[in-house]
């Protein structure tokens, strides 16, 4: 953190698969959703309720960290991190909590909250569960699932005060390391404190943009953006300065892309963006680039995509240009544009800094990178220079001893979105075409836009729509992600024509060659729609228009 489409261009293969997509955002393609107060839009299904429901808590964590040892197989091993048993509840808006020792303590104030006699605490991450059993022979749980926080004592089953608030907690049913991710996702939520995203709540108090937008793309894809909406709705300064106060070259294309994800480019703050961008510019021989330094270093490269990146989110002009030059923060930008990258020496810290080594293994397709050797948490990051460690002595001094802050929400998040990321990412039980028996996706997969239309190439799914007066395409490598991706905007009808309004159902195609879209359009009267073919050399790229009416 510091110095630090093969296409569906027949007619009739078009007309099938537009029922799918039709199909996907109308009804469940697999066992009836919960109602009431259970219901919710995520991208799994089989929402937990009260954790290990008819499951032995032993079971569950054996069964845990055998799924760790093949992640760590599969990965880059382990890490090995200070050995103290704890578990922190309180995800998203709840209050923060640590169980350790028998003790259950309000994070922020320090206060004991609850007190028990035990030492044989069962710690069970994936499930949000501690369990033991008193003296007396009692049985407690502490759980926290979409509900609350709960303890489940003598019969009695009680919410914490002032955990009743409402958030998303998918299974991720059907991913070969389902548990992992319940756990990265944790790990992510417990750090939105009083609704900002910090990177570790014990050593930071202001959000980072450049962490904030890695737990944005994680929190999206959950259905859990909004936890952080006001905090995004509410920017009101081109750069965090949490580098030793620097205005860093990345944070403006970071802010671009969190107002994308609530807002629009009518943002106040996105003028002031556009205007800091200035300072920034650099003339190249192939153009204009952004230089300037990120983690008290130039970075042209990975500033300059991440520009590219929010000017697009947005829907606004880009006038910059990838430099090829080396750039050791090049490769952390896995998003897109991998295609520019000069290879060079890389900025893969997989010690100290482990985001920066998932982010690289993530661009390069790799698997080098550690998670921790404990149970929980899974993320951290070690001696950085704007932490300040003496808040992790709530969970334990010889944190503070080693400048050690776990979990850490920017590393959590690569690792989370690599595994999301993977071409195959089914657990043994799925079945042939990749849907695991019993699991379901949520309706709607695409929330906003209308007219929905999707291709598939090269491995991508490209999701066409209208909106306002503009054809918008976005892209995803899942099918039930397509209403997660980037869009941008790849058409805007001239004003004044006859096609200049109420563009509808727009299609994407590959014919002989080329990119097409077709899209209704006429003058502002309905009576006049007609069809526009659009162009494209690419499916994101805009070029003539020819009118056939």
């Amino acid at each position: 953190m510091d110095n630090r489409m093969t296409s569906f261009h027949q007619p009739e293969r078009a007309l099938a698969f537009l029922a799918v997509i039709l199909a996907l955002t109308c009804a469940h393609a697999a066992p009836a959703q919960k109602t009431g107060d259970q219901a919710s839009n995520t991208i799994s299904a089989g929402m937990r309720d009260v954790a290990t429901a008819g499951v032995n808590a032993g079971q569950a964590l054996e069964k845990y960290r055998a799924d760790l040892a093949a992640f760590r197989r599969e990965f880059g091993g382990s890490r090995a991190m200070p050995a103290v048993p704890f578990f922190q509840f309180g995800m998203g808006p709840r209050p923060k909590l640590i169980f350790k020792d028998g003790v259950l303590r309000d994070a922020a104030q320090g206060t004991v909250l609850r007190e028990w006699k035990t030492s044989n605490a069962l710690i069970v991450p994936p499930d949000y569960l501690v369990s033991f059993t008193t003296p007396a022979g009692g049985q407690v749980r502490i759980v926290e699932d979409e509900q609350a926080v709960w303890i489940e004592e003598n019969g009695q089953k009680t919410a914490v005060e002032g955990t009743r608030q409402a958030i998303k907690l998918p299974t991720f049913a059907g991913h070969r390391y389902a548990s992992v991710l319940r756990v990265l996702h944790h790990e992510i939520l417990i750090n939105v404190v009083n609704g900002l995203p910090v990177p570790n709540f014990h050593v930071y108090r202001t959000p980072w943009y450049r962490d904030g937008a890695m737990m944005a793309m994680c929190l999206q894809k959950t259905g859990n953006l909004e936890v952080i909406g006001d905090w995004i709705r509410g920017l009101a300064e081109v750069f965090d300065r949490n580098n030793a106060g620097e205005t860093e070259a990345d944070n403006p294309g970071q802010a671009l892309f969190l107002l994308s994800l609530v807002s629009d480019k009518n943002h106040s703050l996105v003028p002031k963006i556009l205007e800091a961008l200035k300072r920034f510019e650099v003339k190249g021989e192939a153009g204009v680039y952004v230089k300037g330094r990120s983690d008290f270093a130039d970075h042209p490269v990975y500033q300059t995509k991440w520009a590219k990146f929010g000017l697009r989110a947005l829907g606004l002009p880009d006038p910059y240009v990838i430099p090829v030059v080396p750039d050791s923060y090049s490769s952390l930008f896995w998003m897109d544009y991998r295609d520019r990258h000069v290879v060079g020496v890389e900025a893969a810290d997989r010690g100290f800094y482990p985001y920066l080594g998932w982010a690289t293994d993530h661009f390069q397709r790799v698997k080098k990178s550690p998670i921790s050797d404990q149970d929980y948490p899974l993320s951290w990051e070690i001696q950085a220079s704007q932490a300040d460690y003496r808040g992790m002595a709530a969970i334990d001094p010889v944190f503070v001893k080693q400048k050690t802050s776990v979990p850490h929400t920017w590393h959590a998040a690569e690792v989370f979105l690599y595994l999301l990321d993977e071409p195959d990412r089914s657990s043994p039980a799925a079945t042939k075409d990749g849907a695991s028996a019993g699991s379901m996706f949520t309706n709607p997969v695409a929330a906003r836009g209308a007219d929905p239309w999707v291709v598939l190439w090269k491995n991508n799914y490209y999701f066409c729509q209208s909106g306002g007066p503009s054809v918008w395409v976005s892209r995803s490598s899942h099918l039930q992600d397509i209403g997660q991706g980037q869009r941008q905007r790849v058409w805007i009808p001239p004003p004044g024509t006859a096609y200049s309004k109420e563009l509808w159902a727009p299609e994407l195609h590959h014919l002989r060659g080329k990119w097409w879209i077709y899209v209704a359009a006429d003058d502002g009267d309905n009576a006049h729609h007609r069809i526009v073919s659009v162009n494209l050399p690419g499916p994101a790229a805009m070029c003539s228009i020819r009118s056939h009416g």
